[in-house]
Parts: C-alpha cells; sequence; structure tokens
C-alpha cells in the first residue's frame, strides 16, 4: 500500500546532523505496503521533497516519479443465478501471486447485504483446491482454510464454489468485493478489494447444468444442456437463446456451417431426454416453407437468421419461436462438443435468452473436469441414449466382423 497521498504517511529521512552534498547519488530502503488497488490507466506519482533545518514549510528540492506496476491477485465471482433474493452457489476463480502455505487462510469478503455460507459440504464444492480444505462463513465473508499439509502454488487458477444469497436490492452498484491471503498467523500474503461485483436482475436462469457423455481430452462428445426460463418468449419476437463455453470448447456443429454456410438443426441439436424437461429442439423457429421465396434453406428462418448458429467460437446461438408457461419453462437439448485437452482456467458456461436483442435473462454454471488422457479415444461421438443396434449400424463392416466373431465364439464356448 503506497501511501503518498497524506501528510502523515510520508516519511521523513534525516541526516543527523550531516549534509547532503551536491552532484552526489544518495539511495535509501523503505519498508512499504502496497496498494490495495491498482488502475493501470491511471499512473499513480511517487514525490520526493528536500528541506533545511527541518522546516517543513519550504522545500529545497522537488521531483516526482512513476511508481512501479503491481501484481494485481485476479479473482473472479459469478453467480449461478444472478437473481435478487435468491440463494445459488457463487462461482469463485482465484489466481495467486504468491504461495500460500500449510493453514493458510483465503478469506472473501462480499458488500454488505451478501450472505455467504459454507459450513455444510451441500454448500461448498472445493473444486481444485487442495482436499483437506473447509470453509467456514457468515454474514458477509467466508474463510477458507489449509491443512497441514496443503499449499496454494502461485501462478494457478484455483476455482471453488460456495453458497451465496443475494440482496434484495442493491445500494452501492460500484461496490467491490475482496480477496486476502493470510498465514495462520494472519500475516498477509496478498489480497485485493477491486474484484468485479456483478449485476443482479428481477428474473434470472435457473436450474442450469452441462453433462458430457465423455469428459475426455481432445474428444468429441454429446453434452446434454438443461435450464428453466421465467421469461415467457412470445411468439411474436426474435427470441434467440446463446450458450457460452469455456475457452478451448468447440462446438462441432460450427464444421458444418464453415462448409455448408448453415447448420440443419436436425442434425446439431438433439432431443434432451430428461423427465420434466420439454425437448428445445421441438420450439425452434422453423425455416420457410419449401417453394416460398422466403425459403433459404433448413438451416435458416424466414428473415434470415440462422437457426444454429455456430460461428462465433465457443458460442452456440439457437432461435427459438416461443416457449410457454406449461412446460414451466423447463428446456433441455443436446449439442456435441470437442473437449479442449485441459481444464480451462475459468471453468463457467454461461446461458443468455434475449428478446428483440435485448437480453432477458442469464445465469451460469460450473464446467466439467477435463479427463486427461494417454491412449487415443475412438469413442463418444455418438449421442447418448442410443441403442446398441444403432451403434452396430454406424460400425464399419470390419468392426461389424469382430461384432460377430466374439458373439459366435461365446456361443461356442458356453
Amino acid at each position: 500500500r503506497v501511501r503518498n497521498q497524506a501528510r502523515f504517511n510520508i516519511p521523513n529521512v534525516g541526516t543527523g546532523g550531516g549534509f547532503l552534498s551536491g552532484g552526489m547519488t544518495y539511495a535509501t530502503n523503505l519498508k512499504t505496503t502496497n496498494a490495495e488497488t491498482f488502475n493501470e490507466s491511471s499512473t499513480p506519482m511517487w514525490e520526493l521533497y528536500t528541506f533545511r533545518n527541518n522546516d517543513n514549510t519550504r522545500f529545497v528540492h522537488f521531483t516526482t516519479l512513476e511508481s512501479f506496476p503491481l501484481d494485481v491477485l485476479w479473482a473472479q465471482v459469478v453467480p449461478e443465478v444472478p437473481k435478487f433474493s435468491s440463494s445459488s452457489q457463487l462461482l469463485v476463480s482465484v489466481q495467486p501471486m504468491r504461495d500460500l502455505g500449510p493453514h493458510g487462510q483465503l478469506i472473501i469478503n462480499a458488500p454488505t447485504a451478501f450472505v455467504l455460507f459454507c459450513r455444510l459440504s451441500p454448500f461448498f464444492t472445493k473444486g481444485n483446491l487442495p482436499a483437506g480444505a473447509s470453509c467456514s462463513g457468515a454474514n458477509n465473508f467466508a474463510i477458507v482454510q489449509l491443512a497441514g499439509s496443503d499449499f496454494l502454488e502461485r501462478g494457478v487458477v484455483y476455482q471453488f464454489s460456495l453458497r451465496v444469497t443475494n440482496p434484495a436490492q442493491v445500494k452501492d452498484a460500484a461496490a467491490q468485493w475482496s480477496i486476502r491471503l493470510q498465514t495462520q498467523e494472519r500475516e498477509l500474503v496478498h489480497e485485493t478489494s477491486q474484484v468485479a461485483s456483478y449485476a443482479l436482475a428481477p428474473r434470472a436462469i435457473s436450474r442450469f447444468a452441462v453433462a458430457p457423455v465423455s469428459a475426455k481430452m481432445d474428444l468429441a462428445t454429446w453434452l446434454r444442456v438443461q435450464f428453466k426460463l421465467e421469461t415467457v418468449l412470445a411468439r411474436a419476437s426474435a427470441n434467440l437463446i446463446q450458450l457460452h463455453a469455456p475457452e478451448g470448447f468447440r462446438y462441432s456443429c460450427a464444421n458444418s456451417q464453415a462448409r455448408n454456410g448453415f447448420v440443419l438443426p436436425s442434425e446439431a441439436v438433439l432431443a434432451g431426454n430428461m423427465d420434466q424437461f420439454t425437448d428445445l429442439s421441438l420450439v425452434l423457429e422453423p425455416p420457410a416453407a419449401r417453394g416460398l421465396e422466403a425459403y433459404r434453406n433448413d438451416g435458416t428462418t424466414e428473415d434470415g437468421r440462422a437457426m444454429v448458429d455456430c460461428a462465433q467460437p465457443g458460442v452456440l446461438g439457437l432461435v427459438v419461436d416461443y416457449t410457454d408457461l406449461l412446460t414451466l419453462g423447463r428446456y433441455a437439448f443436446r449439442v456435441q462438443v470437442m473437449n479442449p485437452s485441459e481444464t480451462p482456467d475459468l471453468n463457467v458456461w454461461t446461458l443468455q435468452s434475449y428478446s428483440d436483442s435485448q437480453l432477458v435473462e442469464q445465469g451460469a454454471t460450473r464446467g466439467y473436469e477435463i479427463v486427461v488422457s494417454a491412449s487415443p479415444v475412438v469413442d463418444g461421438l455418438f449421442a447418448p441414449q442410443q441403442q446398441l443396434p444403432l451403434l452396430v449400424s454406424k460400425a464399419t463392416h470390419s468392426s461389424l466382423r469382430s461384432v460377430l466373431w466374439v458373439v459366435a465364439s461365446a456361443a461356442i464356448l458356453s
């Protein structure tokens, strides 16, 4: 913390009755505490004064010097349900710039009126924190305690979640969160008080979750997505649902769109096949009827929008015709994604709904951990819940003969 604004924070360096000669270079070491915040757009300045005969009212020399840049403790907080007065999991990501040793503590301080809770295991997900980490919290702060054999390594992004209850109203929209790393003796290791808060809305997407068939690295796999909308999307409006994947994920439909210029919804978006959730594929806006002048192809709406848009990397856009109250806003679908080679640093999926280009609701959920596999993977390319005969029908002739040989050998042995 570089306190060079107030007079009482400016150190006085005396010469002990001696004098400073002109033209000489002098040096000294001062112990300082770096500032809690750092803004790259505005450069703070150090000021140096010299005085004679303890007369602090008139300086002899004066100069200024640009301050050194500070390494900011990067952190981010994302709620699953950004809604007023709602409770959900808060997805926390922290990247320490210094190591935190055994019995260290990570303290999260939320703005006033937010309530954090993590004492019980259902409300605290460790993520990639050490296995011995525990959490306790009350009111607007929570403490993550490391065990005696645990530590946090600098430069690594740690992700975990705890329970948060949002306030009924926000008095200070500019209020920020703070995160502090300290030792068991409460000595400061690293701290930041400029963690941006999140915007709250009267309505938000809830029950949002993603589940892959396989989490293996560099594998094309089908992903099941479920969510609940609170706002009904009217048929008279231009409705859009966007699924934002973490960095490194790619939607397989991007290849079809780049090759053909459009994506067939029947091939890219499959039924979710979940109880109490309606298949989103049933309410996608259809293309214009064949033979009409407005008809372009089976993947483009009458007004020229892509029914399934995969052009933007990591973003899936689905044009929805309408939603209704009979479904209670619960929908599910499946889409094929390409897993990255490792778990992303910021492993958060985001879902947004738009009506006439205006954001209506949004929600977030924690992603899945990527499983590193040393051997090449050839499975996982098919949609989940398909039956074995369908899988066999897609096999090559040699694979089919192998399957039949295994069945015949089993019959002979039996």
